[in-house]
């Protein structure tokens, strides 16, 4: 899994160039990206590429599947810490699809991260790593100049850590959503 996400940053050398992917799920022993796209260009590099293109050509639903299938809702989770309770993840839990959990940059600590994950294991809630700049103070909204290797090592470490607790509580990690400046840079 680890060596699969050190190809989810691509992109230049400085920090405005740096591009995002995100895991969308395992599949057969291969691992599938697409985009955190909005409306932003992005710079793939090729083993990414052709993950992607393997992605769009997979077979759609077709007919009464295809009218059948309802909105996917997620939500940012597990971004308590310490004594602070934020959210309100115990209500929500049972009715989304995917929780993005917090990996402890911007918010949440072990203990936090946990209890969420394994909340969502009880609920057969896909879990997505919600990692972020380490930047407590500012929620991970601001940005940091930081250089592609320094993000990569951010990104290993916070999403290293949500799998390695995934596997302690039964779970597997699904995708990766980045979290606020993260996200946006």
């Amino acid at each position: 899994f680890l060596a699969g996400v050190a190809k989810l940053v691509v992109g230049g050398e400085n920090h405005e160039n740096l591009h995002i992917v995100s895991l969308l799920s395992e599949h057969k022993g291969q691992l599938r990206y697409a985009l955190c796209a909005e409306q932003h260009k992005y710079t793939l590099n090729p083993a990414a590429k052709a993950a992607f293109r393997s992605l769009l050509a997979s077979p759609r639903p077709t007919g009464a599947a295809q009218r059948m299938q309802k909105p996917t809702l997620n939500c940012d989770m597990g971004e308590s810490f310490g004594a602070w309770t934020m959210g309100m993840d115990e209500a929500v839990m049972p009715h989304v699809d995917c929780a993005n959990i917090a990996c402890g940059f911007h918010a949440s600590d072990p203990s936090i991260m946990r209890r969420t994950v394994a909340m969502a294991v009880s609920h057969d809630v896909r879990i997505g790593a919600h990692p972020a700049y380490p930047d407590l103070v500012g929620f991970g909204r601001r940005s940091m100049n930081c250089s592609a290797q320094e993000v990569e090592d951010m990104l290993l470490y916070q999403i290293g850590a949500l799998d390695g607790i995934c596997r302690a509580e039964g779970g597997n990690l699904s995708y990766v959503k980045p979290h606020g400046a993260l996200y946006n840079d």
